[in-house]
């Protein structure tokens, strides 16, 4: 397997936190990927992770994917 396409760039964003009485600084990768080749063995994986999210602030919307054909 090997990505072919990335369109990736880092976007910051903040949010208030209350509980801490702050503002905190969170940021990740948004863009597109396109993987070729055998990602089979990824596959459960991948819509597994598209369903739950992954990663830091996945509760914020962080994390979202989008598998597709």
């Amino acid at each position: 397997m090997k990505i072919v396409q990335r369109d990736l760039h880092w976007v910051d964003w903040e949010r208030r936190s209350n509980r801490q009485n702050a503002e905190m600084l969170m940021g990740g990768f948004v863009g597109e990927m396109v993987l070729e080749g055998d990602i089979e063995p990824f596959l459960d994986l991948l819509r597994a992770c598209e369903v739950m999210h992954v990663g830091k602030g996945c509760v914020f919307g962080n994390g979202k994917i989008v598998c597709s054909d």
